[in-house]
């Protein structure tokens, strides 16, 4: 009697059909473009801004706190100093990020130097790494 409709009791040869996931597109207009466009210029620019600050603020030896020149070089993790008391030595990224490690104190510094420089090649500038403190 229901047998066309697949309806008999025990018939289950029909499955339910599955609820399907829809999408709902929103609309993109010139505004929203612009608006997430002027959003990412604004964080690049804050980004390198900050960068450029930090760069310009350590012009002084994390070490003495002392005059020193930033030294270009191809020590791409960090920076290279020349101080008039220390030489020449590099600081790593993983020093310069942490607060604390760059509010040591001089004596820890000059452990961490020595350290660094009791690590390094005969020829090549100490590297000052975050596990020197």
């Amino acid at each position: 009697m229901f047998k066309g409709l697949g309806l008999i009791a025990g018939d289950v040869s029909k499955e339910k059909p599955r609820a399907r996931m829809t999408w709902t597109a929103l609309p993109i207009t010139a505004a929203g473009v612009f608006h997430l466009s002027a959003v990412a210029a604004f964080l690049l620019t804050s980004y390198l801004r900050e960068a450029q600050h930090k760069r310009d603020r350590m012009a002084i030896c994390p070490i003495c706190r002392s005059g020193a020149d930033v030294v270009e070089s191809r020590f791409i993790d960090g920076q290279t100093f020349r101080c008039s008391k220390h030489g020449e030595f590099q600081v790593s990224n993983s020093v310069l990020n942490v607060p604390t490690l760059m509010d040591a104190d001089t004596n820890q510094w000059e452990t961490a130097l020595k350290r660094a420089a009791w690590r390094a090649d005969p020829g090549l500038r100490p590297r000052i790494f975050s596990y020197d403190f």
